[in-house]
Protein backbone atom coordinates (compact mmCIF):
# COMPACT_ATOMS: atom_id res chain seq x y z
CA UNK A 1 0.00 0.00 0.00
CA UNK A 2 1.44 3.37 -1.03
CA UNK A 3 0.54 6.53 0.83
CA UNK A 4 -0.92 9.33 -1.28
CA UNK A 5 -0.36 13.00 -0.61
CA UNK A 6 -3.53 15.05 -0.61
CA UNK A 7 -3.26 18.82 -0.83
CA UNK A 8 -6.23 21.12 -0.75
CA UNK A 9 -6.50 24.84 -1.30
CA UNK A 10 -9.07 26.50 0.96
CA UNK A 11 -9.43 28.43 4.19
CA UNK A 12 -11.26 26.43 6.88
CA UNK A 13 -12.59 22.91 6.79
CA UNK A 14 -13.87 19.75 8.47
CA UNK A 15 -13.18 16.69 6.39
CA UNK A 16 -13.19 12.96 5.83
CA UNK A 17 -12.80 10.49 2.98
CA UNK A 18 -15.59 8.00 2.44
CA UNK A 19 -16.10 4.78 0.50
CA UNK A 20 -19.52 5.53 -0.96
CA UNK A 21 -20.66 1.92 -1.43
CA UNK A 22 -19.90 0.70 2.10
CA UNK A 23 -20.24 4.06 3.90
CA UNK A 24 -16.86 3.41 5.57
CA UNK A 25 -14.86 6.54 6.17
CA UNK A 26 -11.36 7.63 7.09
CA UNK A 27 -11.25 10.59 9.42
CA UNK A 28 -8.68 13.13 8.34
CA UNK A 29 -8.75 15.11 11.55
CA UNK A 30 -5.48 15.73 13.28
CA UNK A 31 -2.20 17.29 12.29
CA UNK A 32 -1.86 18.66 8.74
CA UNK A 33 0.94 20.48 6.95
CA UNK A 34 -0.19 23.90 5.80
CA UNK A 35 0.91 27.23 4.41
CA UNK A 36 -0.83 30.58 4.12
CA UNK A 37 -1.00 31.98 0.59
CA UNK A 38 -1.97 35.67 0.96
CA UNK A 39 -0.44 36.55 -2.42
CA UNK A 40 -2.18 33.64 -4.24
CA UNK A 41 1.09 32.32 -5.68
CA UNK A 42 0.73 28.71 -4.47
CA UNK A 43 -0.92 27.45 -7.64
CA UNK A 44 1.57 29.20 -9.92
CA UNK A 45 4.50 27.96 -7.82
CA UNK A 46 3.00 24.43 -7.62
CA UNK A 47 2.92 24.19 -3.83
CA UNK A 48 0.95 20.96 -4.25
CA UNK A 49 4.24 19.34 -5.32
CA UNK A 50 6.12 20.39 -2.15
CA UNK A 51 5.86 19.47 1.51
CA UNK A 52 4.18 22.43 3.17
CA UNK A 53 6.30 23.92 5.98
CA UNK A 54 3.86 24.66 8.81
CA UNK A 55 1.52 22.55 10.98
CA UNK A 56 -2.14 23.04 11.85
CA UNK A 57 -4.74 20.90 13.61
CA UNK A 58 -7.97 20.14 11.74
CA UNK A 59 -10.87 20.42 12.05
CA UNK A 60 -10.72 23.99 13.15
CA UNK A 61 -10.20 27.43 11.79
CA UNK A 62 -6.93 29.29 11.54
CA UNK A 63 -8.43 32.01 13.75
CA UNK A 64 -9.07 29.49 16.54
CA UNK A 65 -5.41 28.52 16.42
CA UNK A 66 -4.08 32.07 16.53
CA UNK A 67 -2.97 32.03 12.89
CA UNK A 68 -3.48 35.23 10.95
CA UNK A 69 -3.26 38.95 11.51
CA UNK A 70 -3.95 40.42 14.96
CA UNK A 71 -7.43 41.91 15.26
CA UNK A 72 -7.17 45.43 16.63
CA UNK A 73 -10.79 46.53 16.41
CA UNK A 74 -13.33 44.90 18.73
CA UNK A 75 -16.98 45.05 17.65
CA UNK A 76 -19.38 45.30 20.58
CA UNK A 77 -22.12 42.70 20.37
CA UNK A 78 -20.13 40.42 18.06
CA UNK A 79 -17.76 37.58 18.80
CA UNK A 80 -14.31 38.69 17.74
CA UNK A 81 -11.27 36.45 17.31
CA UNK A 82 -7.85 37.63 18.38
CA UNK A 83 -6.53 36.89 14.89
CA UNK A 84 -8.07 36.85 11.44
CA UNK A 85 -6.84 35.58 8.11
CA UNK A 86 -8.69 36.18 4.86
CA UNK A 87 -7.12 34.59 1.84
CA UNK A 88 -5.98 31.29 0.43
CA UNK A 89 -4.39 28.60 2.54
CA UNK A 90 -3.01 25.22 1.55
CA UNK A 91 -3.45 22.06 3.64
CA UNK A 92 -1.69 18.75 3.07
CA UNK A 93 -1.88 15.26 4.56
CA UNK A 94 -0.69 11.81 3.60
CA UNK A 95 -3.36 9.08 3.66
CA UNK A 96 -3.49 5.35 3.02
CA UNK A 97 -6.50 3.78 1.32
CA UNK A 98 -7.40 0.27 2.55
CA UNK A 99 -7.26 -2.68 0.11
CA UNK A 100 -10.97 -3.28 0.75
CA UNK A 101 -11.74 0.00 -1.05
CA UNK A 102 -10.42 -1.28 -4.38
CA UNK A 103 -12.77 -0.45 -7.28
CA UNK A 104 -15.02 1.65 -5.02
CA UNK A 105 -16.12 5.26 -5.39
CA UNK A 106 -14.09 7.45 -3.01
CA UNK A 107 -15.13 10.97 -2.08
CA UNK A 108 -13.57 13.66 0.07
CA UNK A 109 -16.04 15.75 2.06
CA UNK A 110 -15.07 19.25 3.17
CA UNK A 111 -17.56 20.92 5.47
CA UNK A 112 -17.59 24.59 6.40
CA UNK A 113 -15.10 25.48 3.69
CA UNK A 114 -14.80 29.21 3.21
CA UNK A 115 -15.55 29.22 0.28
CA UNK A 116 -13.68 27.63 -2.58
CA UNK A 117 -11.70 24.35 -2.57
CA UNK A 118 -9.59 22.37 -5.00
CA UNK A 119 -8.06 19.03 -4.03
CA UNK A 120 -4.80 17.68 -5.44
CA UNK A 121 -3.70 14.05 -5.12
CA UNK A 122 -0.04 13.64 -5.97
CA UNK A 123 -0.21 16.79 -8.10
CA UNK A 124 -3.42 15.93 -10.00
CA UNK A 125 -6.40 18.17 -9.18
CA UNK A 126 -10.14 17.78 -8.95
CA UNK A 127 -12.60 20.38 -10.21
CA UNK A 128 -12.99 23.36 -7.89
CA UNK A 129 -15.98 23.45 -5.55
CA UNK A 130 -17.46 26.81 -4.62
CA UNK A 131 -20.16 27.23 -1.96
CA UNK A 132 -20.63 28.80 1.44
CA UNK A 133 -23.76 26.82 2.31
CA UNK A 134 -23.14 23.20 1.33
CA UNK A 135 -20.32 20.69 1.88
CA UNK A 136 -17.73 20.48 -0.87
CA UNK A 137 -17.58 16.91 -2.18
CA UNK A 138 -14.60 15.93 -4.32
CA UNK A 139 -14.69 12.63 -6.24
CA UNK A 140 -11.24 11.06 -5.75
CA UNK A 141 -12.07 7.66 -7.27
CA UNK A 142 -9.76 8.10 -10.25
CA UNK A 143 -6.96 9.53 -8.11
CA UNK A 144 -6.90 7.19 -5.10
CA UNK A 145 -6.37 3.46 -5.00
CA UNK A 146 -5.24 1.04 -2.28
Amino acid sequence: MTAKTISTLCVSLFLFITNVQSQESISLEGNWNFRLDPENVGLLEKWYEDVLPDDVSLPGSLDEQGIGNPVTEIHMGKLTSETRYVGSAWYQKEVEIPESWKDRRIEMHLERAYWETTVYVDGVHTPTENSLTTPHIHDLTALLSP
